[in-house]
């Protein structure tokens, strides 16, 4: 991912870029598993169907 300045900002609104907004913090999500094991496969990408729900 790029980090964009302040100017390259301004240059891109100007261009047209319509609805964006800066977000005060990257956006992030918690998700619960059963396991250790099961936590790391969903980290590796080896889960197949199984996945684990969003939570707290």
């Amino acid at each position: 991912m790029e980090t964009l300045s302040a100017p390259d900002i301004l240059a891109a609104i100007a261009a047209g870029l319509g609805d964006w907004r800066k977000l005060a913090q990257p956006l992030a999500a918690r998700y619960r598993v059963a396991d250790l094991v099961i936590g790391a496969e969903f980290v590796r990408g080896d889960r197949g169907g199984g996945r684990p729900r969003p939570g707290s």
